[in-house]
C-alpha cells in the first residue's frame, strides 16, 4: 500500500474489482498450483489488504516489510508450498 509510484495499487479498483481481485483469480487458474496465498506485511498501512482478503476468503500471509526473503520462506513453510520443499 506504501508503494511510492502508485500508492494503494493493490486494492485500487480496475473495470469491476480491485486489481488484487483481478491478480489472484488469474494465478488461482494455474493447474499447477495448490493453493493460492496473497502475502502483505505485517505493516499497518497493509491491514486493509488483509482486512480484503479475509472478506474475500483468500488466504493471506502476513510477514515482515524489510525482509522479503524471509517472509517467502515463512509463507512457503506455513502452507507447505512444493518450492520450498527440500
Amino acid at each position: 500500500m506504501t508503494s511510492k509510484r502508485l500508492p494503494g495499487k493493490s486494492l485500487r479498483v480496475m473495470v469491476d474489482k480491485p486489481m488484487i481481485r483481478w491478480v489472484y483469480d488469474r494465478v488461482s487458474r494455474a493447474s499447477s498450483i495448490r493453493q493460492c496465498v496473497v502475502a502483505t506485511s505485517t505493516d499497518q498501512s497493509d491491514d486493509i489488504i488483509y482486512e480484503y482478503c479475509e472478506s474475500e476468503e483468500i488466504a493471506c500471509f502476513r510477514g515482515s516489510l524489510d525482509n522479503v526473503l524471509g517472509a517467502v520462506l515463512e509463507v512457503c513453510g506455513g502452507y507447505g508450498a512444493g518450492m520450498c520443499e527440500d
